[in-house]
């Protein structure tokens, strides 16, 4: 990395050089990452409108992936999953582990690392998700559940239209719920 040029000390080498450019791409990189997740937990208003509006594009894709890939394993623990958000939301709870686990899980098995990665970026860090679903989960979460349904039952059918237009519906729709029951920016 170092080479010795006679007395005067040391110079960088080309290898050095290319070390201490990708050792800066890298920082970059993080720095990115953890301003997304920042965006993510601590974002206004517009922010998370602006992420909502990549889920959607990203979650659309993980559902039809999903309905194209899924096995039959997989189609079980989806099924756990909604059964137990189900339970959740039976004992009056709003079940916002077990969707977090859903849109994971669905994104997961859509077999793109990419998505699924930046999914969990956003959604996983210092819950929030919980941010991403408060709006929705107001007075509406039997209509939550059913838009899950809904994304589910096209997965099973092995639909990939109707899956990737199940998860638009419900992304815009928590979209909607921001714009309408969130707190202006101040």
């Amino acid at each position: 990395m170092l080479i010795k040029v006679s007395n005067k000390g040391r110079c960088l080498t080309e290898q050095g050089e290319a070390y201490l450019a990708a050792h800066g791409e890298l920082e970059e990189k993080l720095n990115s990452a953890n301003n997304l997740i920042q965006m993510a937990t601590e974002g206004s208003k517009g922010q998370l409108l602006e992420i909502l509006e990549v889920r959607r594009f990203l979650e659309e894709r993980a559902a039809e992936f999903a309905a194209q890939n899924v096995t039959k394993e997989q189609l079980k623990e989806l099924d756990q999953i909604m059964l137990e958000y189900l339970v959740e939301m039976r004992h009056d709870g709003l079940g916002k582990e077990q969707n977090l686990q859903l849109h994971l899980m669905i994104a997961k098995i859509s077999n793109n690392q990419t998505i699924y990665q930046i999914l969990n970026l956003l959604l996983t860090n210092e819950n929030a998700y919980t941010k991403f679903s408060s709006a929705s989960m107001l007075d509406r979460k039997h209509e939550q559940l059913e838009r899950h349904e809904n994304i589910l039952s096209a997965i099973k059918q092995r639909n990939t239209k109707a899956a990737r237009l199940a998860m638009e519906q419900h992304i815009d729709q928590v979209i909607s719920d921001i714009q309408n029951y969130w707190p202006q920016d101040k």
